[in-house]
């Protein structure tokens, strides 16, 4: 898989997890809380490593 390839599912997971999680948040006020971010982190790690 190409970097770039891995880039857009990487940022397909994320999108994902934003949505389904935090869906009802403004983006620049999500990303400044570290909490959130880091249960983003996770989401999308659990999902690059399951498929």
């Amino acid at each position: 898989m190409t970097n770039r390839r891995k880039n857009l599912v990487t940022l397909d997971h994320l999108t994902e997890a934003i949505e389904s999680t935090y869906s009802n948040n403004y983006l620049a006020p999500l990303f400044k809380n570290t909490t959130k971010c880091r249960d983003l982190v996770t989401q999308v790690e659990t999902k690059l490593s399951s498929g």
